[in-house]
């Protein structure tokens, strides 16, 4: 509809068509007599329509267009789609039987004037709808309730008056969906796809394994099963691993509940391996898709190595080496002086060099040890080598000059005398939200029932950026001298000891506890500390996580700094994704935010994977970066194979829906059709603009304007 109204006066109006009249009585009041006479009359009119109309548009006439929108009621269908609801379901039912009803129930609604979407879904809503006869149910996962929250983003603005949830009521991850239904604020209509009775099966219910390993060592890996109809049956698990002969256990299943099975993996190969557990068939099981699966651990082929430099043999030495090397990932190696010009095996120029952490134990102890500290810093410089210091009686810090830069704390007094005191650590408040604080109050207390440590007398300050974390307490009195301190200065680390007799603190923790936990872990942590190096470099590209499973998509994330480490625009970053066949796929990450790049696959099959970033700006090479991940198949839609009928009944009775089985959708599509809100929702909208803004008006008027002219030229009047 057309609405014309004015921003002055209609009066104007009045005197805009007076103007026209005049104008054009002015100018034909006396044409030529030979004329023709429709000439004669059609002149006049078109150049007063035009005086008009431009007279018009100068009072600025205001044109209001109101339209009638009409939003038909929208039913969402979301079925679920997954690996469990093929496993319950006979191919009848998946593939004729609820197709067919669905088709009708969709059709129905549609000839009564509806909308009706078919969604499926697994974890997420797939983002396009699909026929009912070209369902197919292959999802590794479901989310009900992030899948109800989708619908509520996707059909906020829709005419939304009833959702149909159609699924077994599984959810493999996720919140519980009652309170996203009841966010729909409509009827959630539940339809039951599956079987809610119980049946003979086994499955293996979970693997428990480490994720990470090295090389060399070995892993646990713990796999639980759980039965239902096989009291004291027999069956044989498998543990099958790349490279070696199958393990196989034979287990005796109990009467009900669930069974544990141990097996120890060698891992004897780098990279990421994929193992698979499978156990024997059972007459007349469900499914023997959840008798198998599979698990990945990448498998480091690199050990922290850890060069110890001792000033001489010390019972500190037996306790450092049985605490580091009960760790598979630290590699140990002892050098001990045995005489002022000797050690017992000389260190190298290669252990050096290859080190990731130096424990220095009373070293230097003579002057003798110089070498070996020029060796030693020549690394420090080179390769920002973190250092740990554990300071005694023995140690000389004037041997060597570059040494007081490379220490959290220093003595003013040079060399130490010799002197030591009794002391016994503890903790400052702030040592509590360290990273090498993984402990309670039980450590704390350990800590206070240990022995003295000998702590070198001295005027002990702590140097640059150094933190002290543990003070000494001398016969119950603390006092502000410094035992353990850690430094942090851009890329280097350091830590110092200021006490030895640590032996006595791995002792006594075996006395109170019957192993070595605190002490090791402890020492560990401190290790772990020391040798994590900041990732300082300007072009990074990692997937998010190293084991991808199922249908999961992969996802990539990229970060470009520039020479002031700020993030850096525009560089173009191609990922090259090769599998285990050798066979390579390009892709190219996009730009969410400056410096920031992402990019995210569709699921990949099972296998292991490497890939290659190379970032580029205007064709220029600007870096690169490599890595691997891998892909791993996904059971955990077998571990449930009983539908959840009560949660289904929940949904629809808390939502005001009906629970139904499949071949009852003819029905709901009358009980839907015969709600009020069944009908289409009329939405009037108004748009006002003023006519001269407009473009038509003005090619209209010259239109009328062009007429006149080619009149005028044919009949001689110009």
């Amino acid at each position: 509809m057309f609405e014309l109204t004015f921003t002055h006066s209609p009066v104007y109006v009045l005197l805009c068509a007076a103007l026209a009249v005049g104008v054009a009585y002015f100018l034909y009041q006396r044409p030529p007599a030979d004329t023709p006479t429709w000439v004669r009359t059609l002149l006049p009119l078109l150049r007063g329509l035009a005086v008009f109309a431009i007279a018009l548009l100068l009072i600025e006439p205001l044109l209001s267009l109101r339209a009638t929108l009409r939003y038909p009621p929208a039913v969402v269908v979301v079925t679920d789609a997954t690996e469990s609801v093929a496993a319950q379901l006979d191919s009848q039912t998946l593939r004729q039987t609820y197709p067919r009803a669905l088709g009708q129930f969709a059709t129905q609604l549609r000839e009564a004037g509806g909308r009706v979407d078919i969604l499926p879904f697994s974890t997420d809503l797939e983002p396009l709808g699909r026929a009912p006869d070209s369902l197919v149910y292959r999802g590794k996962g479901t989310n009900l309730a992030t899948t109800l929250q989708s619908i509520e983003r996707r059909y906020r603005d829709d005419h939304l008056v009833a959702v149909v949830f159609a699924t077994d009521g599984i959810s493999t991850e996720g919140a519980s969906p009652l309170y996203a239904a009841q966010a729909l604020r409509v009827p959630v209509h539940t339809v039951l796809l599956g079987d809610t009775t119980p049946k003979r099966d086994l499955r293996i219910e979970q693997v428990l394994h480490n994720e990470v390993g090295y090389l060399g060592s070995t892993t646990q890996v713990r796999v639980r099963l759980g039965h239902l109809g096989y009291p004291g049956q027999t069956l044989t698990l498998t543990l099958n691993a790349p490279g070696e002969a199958p393990q196989r256990q034979t287990l005796k299943l109990p009467a009900n509940g669930t069974v544990d099975a141990d097996f120890t993996l060698p891992l004897n190969q780098p990279g990421f391996q994929t193992y698979r557990i499978t156990a024997s068939g059972l007459p007349g099981e469900r499914t023997l898709a959840n008798n198998s699966r599979g698990f990945s651990i990448q498998v480091i082929d690199s050990r922290l190595k850890i060069l110890l430099l001792a000033g001489g043999p010390h019972p500190d030495l037996g306790a450092l080496d049985a605490a580091l090397s009960g760790d598979p990932r630290l590699e140990v190696l002892g050098r001990v002086r045995q005489s002022p010009n000797r050690f017992f095996t000389e260190p190298s120029e290669a252990e050096f060099a290859t080190a990731d952490l130096v424990i220095l134990h009373n070293f230097p102890a003579t002057a003798a040890d110089k070498p070996v500290m020029d060796k030693l810093f020549a690394q420090v410089a080179a390769r920002e080598l973190p250092l740990l210091h554990i300071v005694g009686v023995q140690t000389r810090l004037n041997v060597h000059p570059e040494q007081a830069q490379h220490m959290a704390l220093l003595s003013k007094s040079q060399p130490v005398n010799g002197t030591s005191t009794e002391v016994q650590l503890t903790l400052t408040g702030s040592y509590r939200s360290h990273a090498t604080y993984t402990f309670g109050p039980d450590f704390d207390a350990w800590l206070e029932s240990a022995p003295p440590l000998l702590r070198p007398a001295g005027n002990w300050l702590p140097q640059r950026s150094a933190e002290v974390y543990a003070r000494a307490t001398i016969k119950g009195i603390q006092l502000e001298y410094p035992v353990v301190a850690l430094a942090h200065e851009g890329n280097t680390k350091q830590a110092v000891l200021l006490a030895e007799g640590w032996w006595r603190y791995r002792i006594h923790n075996y006395s109170l506890t019957q192993d070595f936990g605190y002490f090791d872990t402890w020492l560990r942590n401190l290790v772990q500390w020391l040798t994590v190096k900041e990732d300082r470099r300007r072009f990074r590209v990692r997937p998010t996580q190293l084991l991808f499973s199922g249908e999961e998509p992969i996802r990539f994330v990229g970060q470009v700094y520039n020479e002031s480490y700020n993030p850096r625009s525009g560089v173009e970053i191609k990922l090259v994704v090769t599998d285990s066949a050798n066979r390579a796929q390009a892709y190219y990450l996009a730009e969410t935010v400056p410096g920031s790049y992402s990019l995210e696959l569709s699921a990949l099959p099972e296998g292991n994977y490497r890939y290659s970033a190379e970032g580029t700006v205007a064709g220029q090479r600007l870096d690169t970066d490599q890595g691997r991940f891998s892909v791993g198949r996904s059971d955990v839609e077998y571990t449930r194979l009983e539908a959840d009928d009560e949660l289904l009944r929940q949904i629809a009775l808390r939502t005001g829906g009906q629970y139904l089985a499949p071949t009852a959708l003819a029905g709901l599509s009358d009980s839907i059709r015969a709600q009020p809100a069944f009908a289409p929702l009329v939405d009037y909208q108004r748009q006002t603009q003023p006519i001269n803004r407009l473009l038509w008006p003005l090619l209209g008027i010259l239109l009328v304007l062009a007429t006149e002219w080619v009149l005028r030229k044919r009949y001689g009047l110009v």
